[in-house]
């Protein structure tokens, strides 16, 4: 579904989005999945997971991303990773790659699990549901259409792109 998507709309309320990851960050969070797995196998997982935002920009397609505060605030291996992380966000926004926008703490529409509404090349809208054991794809049009209706709800309530840097560098001070 990502090979066709000329814009994605990620909701997360847990972890940065694997497209926008650091390798540290996907390491841990692969590591942690699979304890087991060999750190060959780990390895290939995280530079699939590296290319991905590349290919997306190179097919000219857009990356909208809400997060819960916590995202940007929840270590993810250590206060260094955490670190790299939120430095790559940063440049990510600045630099026009991506847009991104923090939920608030306070009680907000995106109180529910990730997902991700995908516009595809053939003018159709998917909806990617995500959980422990990955997720499910739906193209039930009313589904997709409540959920890009709560999507752009998490937009109007999530902090500008100035009040998002402004946090995550406010959270990079604390983790100093």
């Amino acid at each position: 579904m990502e090979r066709k998507a000329t814009l994605i709309r990620e909701y997360q309320s847990i972890l940065f989005p694997g497209l926008i990851q650091t390798p540290d960050y996907a390491r841990t969070l692969i590591r942690a999945r699979r304890p087991q797995a060999p750190d060959e196998e780990v390895e290939e997982l995280v530079a699939a997971r590296m290319g991905r935002l590349d290919d997306l920009m190179q097919r000219g397609a857009t990356l909208w991303v809400v997060v819960d505060e916590m995202v940007v605030r929840r270590p993810i291996g250590s206060a260094e990773i955490l670190g790299a992380q939120l430095d790559r966000v940063t440049t990510l926004i600045q630099s026009g790659a991506i847009r991104l926008q923090v939920l608030p703490l306070e009680n907000h529409p995106g109180l529910c699990a990730p997902y991700r509404v995908v516009a595809l090349n053939d003018r159709r809208n998917a909806l990617f549901l995500e959980n422990a054991r990955g997720g499910e794809i739906v193209d039930k049009a009313d589904l997709v259409t409540e959920m890009s209706m709560l999507f752009s709800a998490m937009q109007a309530e999530a902090l500008t792109t100035r009040g998002t840097l402004e946090l995550i560098q406010a959270v990079k001070g604390q983790i100093a």
